[in-house]
């Protein structure tokens, strides 16, 4: 072996020494290590759960011991194929019907599996594939990859007016693989991509060290984007979060509602004819379809956030409602139901400062959206 060979191989021996002393010293110091992070990242798909992971889930005062099972689902395990007699709902949505915080039980998909059940006389599973912070794009191919296989009877797609438009566009735009053009190839690029992320992944939840370097480096990070960050979009997020009742509002024009900028598509879920709500319009028509082709009826659930329920700012829910009635996807809309109630009953719906639904909130989308699931059910003889 060359001097310079045994210099580098006594230098990476020495970093690892040190890396692993270091790991020791914080293991014994009495520091608690962080909760583990749940997602991970799919060439395709994009943001998904990691498989077969498990730890404490908390937001705000809830907090769960959150199992990912082995295909990805913030679920109990399913078999492939379905039991004799048995009928299936695919459930798509974010971090509203994954609902990570509670256990199932609890959530409107454990609340309606339970009382579907009964009611139909017979067994109805409702597979969760809710992922956070995912939208109707990331949803199609998720049924596509990997909910069609299940052959569900019923696709429920619950759909936030939050970011879900917004951040379809911004998947277009992004170049993210199309699943409107069926590209479920991912780049090479991509699959190292996946590599790289969920090897940090796996890091953080094994490795103390890799925690503390990495969320001290990730809070000056947060802190450098937060004072960059572009006044507008402070705007709209105060608005969908109900601290702003329509502030600093500018009139884009005939026929149009006021919105805070019509330069950027963050404004997209105001306006009907916008970039966004076409694309978001595509992905929806192409669900069903594919969920046609696989057997089964796509059903659907669209609501507010509490500050938008709140907001000034007209949403075309209206259209959407028309949209869908044309296409028959039978539906549930939550934007009636939220605005007649008060403000006390309101927030009874969902936790403060965060947005995402309470227990209570839970029950209440259960409570209307049995009858929808009942009579979509009902026509369905189960898929073999």
């Amino acid at each position: 072996m060359s001097v310079r060979k045994g210099n580098w191989l006594l230098l990476i021996v020495s970093v690892l020494v040190a890396l692993l002393m270091a790991e020791a010293l914080l293991r014994v110091s009495g520091l608690a290590m962080m909760h583990a992070r749940f997602q991970c990242f799919d060439a395709v798909i994009g943001k998904v759960y990691c498989n077969s992971t498990e730890g404490t889930f908390s937001r705000t005062t809830y907090s769960n011991h959150l199992v990912i099972n082995p295909d990805g689902m913030a679920d109990r395990e399913y078999p492939v194929t379905k039991p004799e007699g048995t009928l299936r709902v695919a459930l798509l949505g974010d971090s509203f019907a994954a609902s990570e915080y509670l256990p199932t039980e609890e959530t409107f998909e454990g609340l309606l599996e339970r009382q579907l059940s009964s009611q139909l006389g017979k067994p109805v599973e409702i597979l969760n594939f809710g992922i956070s912070a995912i939208e109707t794009w990331n949803q199609l191919q998720i049924f596509h990859l990997r909910a069609v296989k299940y052959r569900p009877d019923i696709t429920f797609l619950v759909f936030f007016w939050g970011n879900d438009i917004r951040d379809n566009i911004g998947q277009l735009k992004a170049g993210s693989p199309n699943p409107l053009l069926d590209e479920y190839d991912a780049s090479l690029a991509r699959r190292l991509k996946e590599m790289r992320k969920n090897f940090n992944k796996a890091l953080w939840n094994n490795s103390m060290l890799y925690q503390v370097v990495h969320e001290r480096y990730g809070h000056l990070e947060r802190s450098f984007k937060r004072r960059f960050k572009p006044d507008y979009l402070e705007r709209i997020d105060r608005v969908i979060a109900g601290e702003a009742n329509g502030e600093a509002l500018i009139d884009p024009g005939p026929g149009r509602s006021p919105m805070i900028d019509t330069e950027f598509t963050d404004d997209d879920p105001f306006f009907w004819d916008s970039e966004g709500w076409e694309i978001t319009r595509q992905l929806i028509l192409k669900l069903r379809a594919e969920a046609q082709a696989a057997g089964s009826r796509l059903v659907l659930l669209h609501f507010p956030s509490e500050g938008l329920v709140r907001s000034s700012i007209s949403l075309p829910h209206g259209n959407f409602d028309d949209f869908l009635e044309q296409n028959d996807i039978p539906y549930v809309s939550l934007f009636q139901d939220y605005s007649a109630l008060d403000d006390a009953e309101l927030r009874k719906h969902f936790i403060p400062g965060d947005g995402h639904w309470t227990p209570y909130g839970h029950r209440y989308v259960a409570r209307r959206t049995q009858d929808m699931l009942t009579g979509a059910l009902s026509g369905q003889q189960p898929s073999p």
